[in-house]
């Protein structure tokens, strides 16, 4: 069948290390029913939207399949984020039905894992948001351009488009982690956050309290950028900082002493 795609709108470290030494791959689920995080679950149709039909619709597992393909192809080409509930409520609107219950499909008992691409869909955004929430709890410091590079070393991709999940920065749970905005963020490195804090802490007398929130206006005036959030940079210990500080701090005094032999 010829598809027509309905107009929908749906919802939307420290330095550097490779994530793979000490983080699992994520595990594929296996339950009949998989878990969905609240942005994933298909929610029912407004009463707004136009009325369906109280009978049920059947229909080929194929069809069905190509229908989820194309949904998934259409939201990627147009930049956005390609998550389950938008998936399968637009799927409904094409097939003009209401729930699963409306929508027959032969050869078909569990739709989340008997349908191929949705399957795979579901796969890949458990396997992604586990290992956000991972790389979370693991690093207190975090840059997006430094998340993009871990999450395709460990699922082995060059580019996260193989992932068929529209782009890194529109994946709710990243947008809410980093705060961003609709402007695309700057490549930022988590050693150029240090050696800027470092800098910035150089000026200030002994013992005199730093003050955070003036950093993140001096880190986004060096890098050229508006605002903080602009960097697509993310902390969870600013003590971390100060203690790598200290490290640095130490370590140039040692240099010196050490040329003083040589």
């Amino acid at each position: 069948m010829n598809v027509m795609i309905p107009q929908v709108y749906g919802p939307y470290g420290p330095m550097h290390t490779p994530m793979h030494s000490y983080v699992q791959r994520p595990p594929i689920p296996s339950a009949p029913i998989p878990r969905f995080l609240p942005h994933q679950v298909a929610r029912p149709i407004a009463s707004g939207s136009p009325p369906f039909s109280a009978t049920s619709v059947t229909e080929p597992k194929e069809s069905v399949e190509k229908t989820i393909a194309d949904l998934i192809a259409h939201y990627i080409s147009k930049n956005e984020h390609v998550s389950i509930e938008k998936v399968i409520n637009t799927l409904f609107k094409v097939y003009k039905v209401g729930s699963w219950s409306d929508l027959n499909i032969n050869d078909v008992k569990n739709p989340y894992e008997d349908l191929k691409p949705l399957s795979h869909l579901v796969k890949r955004h458990n396997g992604l948001d586990l290992f956000i929430e991972v790389y979370k709890q693991k690093r207190v410091l975090l840059t997006l351009y430094e998340l993009e590079q871990e999450i395709l070393d460990n699922f082995q991709k060059t580019s996260f488009n193989e992932l068929k999940l529209g782009p890194l920065q529109e994946h709710p749970a990243v947008r809410k982690l980093f705060s961003l905005s609709d402007k695309s963020p700057r490549t930022t490195e988590s050693t150029e956050i240090i050696g800027l804090f470092y800098d910035y802490t150089r000026n200030l007398k002994y013992n005199e309290q730093v003050d955070f929130d003036d950093f993140k206006e001096y880190a986004a005036e060096k890098f050229n950028e508006d605002q903080w959030t602009d960097l697509g940079v993310v902390f969870t210990s600013f003590p971390y900082l100060l203690q790598v500080r200290k490290l640095t701090i130490e370590l140039c005094h040692y240099i010196i002493r050490e040329k003083e032999y040589f």
